[in-house]
């Protein structure tokens, strides 16, 4: 797949305004703008982040240090901070921008069109950011034609959550999790698992709610599945692991990021992206969605079951991308919603993304901590009979802390070398974040992983035995 004339004539010549909650997460989009011959880049950031930034000495910069207790609070300021921008950003780019040409990539989850009086490029309908509410997504699975897991949806009241949380709990429990009363949410920050206090849960809900979906805690491994829709069909790629991690004495869930090194057996490979055909077929004949979307689950015992969708670009869906030559990530799904790549062949784009998501495994934990920012620190390490432990290089691995939006962010890297393809990351991530908090001091706690309860045939991408 190659759209590279298509970015050519899309980029250059122009002026473009990088709006990222980070400056770290705005270095490949201006890499990419300067190998297609921008005219000109700016970028505004919320704070740092961890890893590396685009050169400012080239490229003006200003970057807020916004910070806010924990990863949703953050996203919510940087969303409303951009409807309002600070007098000396607005000068700082009226001074680069004079005639307010530039157009504008980022700006999250807002419904804003404009940014300091410039166009959003490749905005996303209001429609479509309403199907966001993970108390819609059951009505979705319904439509489409598939199974999901026993719930209930009842008012954020004590009565009412002490009521569902008696009906539906399971061996682990329940989970809750609010509607779109605040706002979008996502990182499990508006989720609860409840086992036997629910105290904490209610009380949260009630403050932040007006309904809650209840259902039975789903043991196995978190996971997702992602597509891309378009005018004539629904592109569909390979399953996702999601690092969710378990706090068992709080209980409490941990969300470090997506990795692709998962295999899951052939048959629920295949029906968690039947699934997604299913649903993104949906989304195309009821709401004319267009883009990259994602379906957040659990497999099960029993297989796969979704509980909620994302109607974006997704972690998921970025880690996949990243590994097709000339397809930049971002760029590219809001190329898509602006009209700018008419002739992608769907079908083509498919089976590339798959071939080389396959081929090249991510292998990265990235956590926001409650801690305060600690500055940058990093040191390597390696696997040692199932175990990470510090290493004097960074051959296998590296561990880094940095600056972001809820304070301390927390990445790990494992070489693909490392740890071959097939079984989930899960384990690993929990050892290796119990190191850095052993380490750094980060307040995480006792994580664990999600089992993983299915049978694993090999896939013909890993090297793993049969299981």
């Amino acid at each position: 797949m190659d759209v590279g004339h298509d970015l050519e004539r899309v980029i250059h010549g122009r002026r473009w305004l990088i709006v990222f909650d980070t400056l770290t997460g705005a270095k490949d989009v201006v890499a990419l703008l300067q190998a297609h011959g921008a005219a000109g880049i700016a970028v505004v950031a919320g704070s740092r982040g961890v890893g590396e930034v685009p050169d400012t000495e080239v490229v003006p910069t200003f970057v807020l240090e916004m910070y806010r207790p924990t990863m949703m609070e953050s996203l919510r300021a940087w969303g409303r901070l951009l409807h309002d921008l600070p007098e000396d950003v607005v000068a700082f780019l009226d001074e680069w921008d004079p005639d307010r040409a530039a157009l504008v990539l980022g700006a999250g989850m807002t419904a804003a069109t404009h940014v300091a009086g410039r166009r959003i490029y490749g905005p996303r309908r209001a429609e479509w950011m309403a199907l966001e509410d993970k108390l819609l997504a059951t009505e979705l699975w319904a439509a489409a034609g598939i199974n999901q897991a026993p719930f209930t949806i009842v008012a954020a009241t004590a009565d009412a959550l002490a009521r569902a949380h008696a009906e539906m709990r399971g061996p682990l429990g329940s989970v809750w999790v609010a509607d779109n009363r605040t706002g979008w949410h996502g990182g499990a920050e508006y989720l609860r698992w409840v086992t036997d206090s629910t105290a904490e849960a209610i009380e949260f809900m009630a403050a932040n709610a007006h309904q809650v979906r209840v259902m039975p805690f789903l043991d196995g491994i978190p996971c997702s599945i992602h597509g891309f829709v378009g005018p004539g069909g629904v592109a569909v790629f390979r399953p996702v692991e999601m690092l969710v991690l378990r706090d068992l004495s709080v209980p409490r869930l941990a969300y470090g990021s997506v990795a692709t090194r998962w295999d899951p057996a052939e048959s629920d490979r295949a029906e968690m992206r039947a699934i997604a055909r299913r649903v993104g077929e949906h989304l195309r004949q009821t709401v004319e969605y267009r883009g990259a979307f994602g379906i957040d689950g659990v497999m099960t015992v029993d297989g796969f079951l979704p509980t909620e969708l994302n109607a974006r670009t997704s972690a998921g869906t970025a880690r996949q991308l990243r590994s097709v030559p000339g397809c930049p990530v971002g760029f590219f799904n809001r190329a898509w919603l602006e009209g700018d790549l008419p002739g992608l062949d769907l079908e083509a784009f498919e089976a590339e993304v798959i071939r080389n998501a396959d081929a090249q495994r991510s292998t990265r934990v990235f956590m926001p901590t409650m801690s305060p920012p600690l500055g940058e620190r990093r040191m390597g390490v390696a696997i040692r009979s199932d175990t990470v432990v510090p290493a004097a290089d960074e051959s296998a691995g590296v561990m880094e802390l940095g600056i972001g939006p809820p304070g301390a962010i927390l990445r790990v890297d494992f070489a693909a070398g490392s740890v071959p393809p097939g079984p989930p990351l899960g384990p690993l991530a929990a050892r290796a974040v119990g190191l850095a908090d052993e380490i750094w001091d980060l307040g995480l706690g006792e994580l664990s992983a999600a089992p993983d309860l299915r049978p694993r045939t090999i896939h013909p991408s890993s090297g793993t035995p049969a299981r």
